[in-house]
């Protein structure tokens, strides 16, 4: 009888991590709320979030509203920076556990950055691009100006897989608005 208790509580318990790791909007929401009020320039009143698009991959696409007008769009992300076999094997597909960053990036309706923001940071490695300075350099560009050469903004030392795997989310990010 005890044992059926612990099981029972250890399952609940699963399904509500997996839900967790489903939405990562709803682990982040106070923050990604107030970085939204700190880098909107107008008085905003209730910001709310509605889901376009879930990707098995970890990523989730929001429009952010506030009062019925649209403010731009969101992405919150899983980024995967390395996997058990190393940085160098990284494989999107890999199902191996691995190190990885959760990331949030919020641009206007014409698909200009308002911020970038890692949220949290798992890996021992390249923790230098969660600088807030080094991220500042984001702000303003074209989410879309990742995909052309020269880049827009330079990695940065000790942490080049991690940068790439930025430099890919906010491709992934401008494909999304391509499509929607």
């Amino acid at each position: 009888m005890v044992l059926n208790k612990i099981l029972l509580a250890l399952f609940c318990c699963s399904i509500s991590f997996m839900d967790q790791d489903i939405k990562l909007l709803k682990s982040y929401e106070k923050s990604i709320r107030k970085t939204i009020k700190k880098n909107i320039e107008n008085d905003l009143a209730e910001v709310s979030f509605h889901l376009m698009k879930d990707e098995i991959d970890k990523s989730e696409f929001y429009q952010v509203l506030s009062q019925q007008d649209q403010i731009g769009y969101l992405m919150i992300k899983e980024v995967r920076a390395c996997d058990l076999n190393g940085c160098a094997n990284k494989n999107e597909n890999s199902s191996l556990e691995g190190e990885y960053y959760d990331l949030a990036t919020l641009v206007n309706k014409e698909g200009t950055i308002i911020f970038t923001k890692v949220l949290n940071y798992f890996s021992d490695y390249g923790y230098e691009i969660s600088s807030k300075r080094y991220l500042s350099n984001y702000k303003d560009k074209s989410i879309c100006t990742f995909n052309t050469q020269p880049l827009a903004v330079d990695g940065i030392s000790g942490a080049t897989i991690s940068y790439n795997a930025l430099i890919d989310s906010l491709n992934e990010f401008c494909q999304f608005l391509d499509n929607k």
